[in-house]
């Protein structure tokens, strides 16, 4: 079979495979009765052929080599290069089929002024769905251990700086990353969504949409540890992570609002009115308005000098942000505190990237009004002539859209003293990370996009 007719039955296996249930009851739109309908499914599919590709990178296929203090006429010479170890990409030997199971019910009623209302509870949750994962990370800690210390190197004052490289850390030697492909992943989702909507009628028409994000949870990248028999098992704490780390903290509403107004039109005008009514029938205007809450984030830190290795143990793993007072909303009209920096400190050596959670804080409220003005006139033949005049973000809201999250520090010796805060120790503004282009941490350095305007003649034949 060619690759078609292999894709074109994969395919029909898919649909095969899937199981829907399909419920409802239909009334007429008219009698104002309430609708139900609802909806579940089980889908799954094998896996994705793209993720193959990866294995052609591993060796023979392909070697890393690093050239050392050479000259061209020299390459190749013994001494003078140096095999590393190579990473490797592969599948897990018994994976399962991604799998995913949707459902929805919702209700529709017919209202008066020729409106409608839908709400919906849509929900999902996947198994099984395909992660990468580093089977060869190496092991949280292992920097810490006497045995991993490198004594051709002097003595450091900070943890792990004086440990080997993290290759002689792995527990399967002579390999670097070992990138598996395993159907370990899985992640819940819930959500209500509301319509309003008002069909075209007497010149009007509108509608409004709301997603309400109520839940949205998965597990994180599995830790890993090895044990001596060459075998690896899930950290103790990896429940702990999936509970700090795995909460994605959906929006809570995402809104769409629109409309249509064919502005009143003067008929049966005589005399001066004719020049009136030329000038202000046909005008039609229309409005898109776009909101949501805002976006959940959390803070970051960054070291000048020294890194995961110094604060885990590992070069694999990362600590989080110490959070050490009240860190405020995470919006604030000043735009030099977007939060209150002084509550984070960076995390100590030790830590097993549990300091801190994700997504504690949230970001500004969005609103941008897009208005469109037009006029369609008919100049015989079939020929028409429009005017039209389209306004982005009409009322020229300048929202903080982002802002500087990542806290430095020199080294991870002193992981309380931040480098890069937009005020000074007398709490006097610091103009140079005062502004969006060199922001400081809590510094805002985004806006939405200010007002812009378009005009447009157009003429169809």
């Amino acid at each position: 079979m060619n690759g078609d007719a292999i894709e074109h039955a994969a395919r029909r296996l898919s649909a095969a495979r899937r199981v829907t249930v399909l419920t409802g009851a239909g009334v007429s739109a008219a009698s104002g009765i309430p609708t139900f309908r609802g909806a579940a499914g089980l889908f799954f599919d094998r896996p994705s052929g793209n993720s193959v590709f990866a294995q052609v990178l591993n060796p023979p296929n392909l070697s890393n080599v690093t050239v050392r203090y050479a000259q061209l006429q020299s390459l190749g010479t013994s001494g003078l290069t140096t095999q590393s170890p190579p990473a490797l990409n592969v599948f897990e030997y018994d994976s399962n089929l991604p799998s995913a199971v949707q459902w929805n019910a919702g209700s529709q009623v017919a209202l008066p002024w020729a409106m409608t209302l839908d709400v919906a509870y849509v929900g999902q949750h996947q198994y099984s769905i395909l992660q990468n994962l580093d089977i060869n990370r190496v092991d949280i800690g292992s920097a810490f251990l006497p045995q991993n210390q490198d004594p051709s190197l002097a003595a450091s004052t900070t943890p792990g700086g004086a440990a080997v490289v993290g290759d002689l850390m792995r527990a399967y030697r002579g390999y670097s990353g070992i990138t598996q492909v395993a159907s370990w992943q899985w992640r819940t989702y819930h959500s209500l969504q509301l319509s309003l909507q008002r069909r075209f009628r007497n010149g009007l028409s509108f509608g409004f949409n709301d997603t309400i994000g109520l839940y949205d949870r998965q597990n994180t990248t599995p830790r890993l540890q090895h044990n001596a028999d060459g075998s690896f098992s899930v950290r103790a704490d990896q429940a702990e992570a999936d509970r700090l780390l795995g909460d994605n903290n959906p929006q809570a509403h995402i809104i769409k609002g629109n409309f249509v107004w064919d502005m009143p039109d003067i008929h049966g005008a005589t005399g001066g009115e004719k020049v009136i009514s030329a000038l202000v029938n046909d005008w039609q205007l229309a409005g898109i308005w776009t909101a949501a809450t805002g976006s959940a984030y959390a803070a970051g830190y960054s070291f000048q000098s020294g890194g995961n290795v110094n604060i885990t143990g590992s070069g694999d793993y990362g600590g989080r942000v110490r959070i050490v007072g009240d860190p405020g909303s995470g919006c604030s009209s000043d735009p030099l505190r977007q939060f209150n920096a002084a509550a984070f400190q960076g995390p100590l050596p030790g830590s097993v990237g549990l300091d801190s959670g994700n997504n504690y804080l949230k970001g500004c409220f969005q609103s941008a009004l897009d208005l469109s003005l037009q006029r369609s006139i008919d100049v015989g033949g079939g020929r028409v002539i429009q005017f039209r005049a389209d306004v982005f973000n009409a009322l020229n809201e300048a929202r903080v859209t982002g802002r500087v999250t990542t806290v430095n520090y020199n080294n991870p010796n002193d992981p309380v003293t931040a480098t890069n805060l937009p005020y000074d120790a007398n709490g006097n503004v610091v103009a140079s990370r005062s502004q969006p282009k060199n922001a400081g941490f809590g510094v805002a350095n985004a806006y939405q996009t200010p007002r812009q305007v378009q005009l447009q003649i157009r003429f169809r034949f």
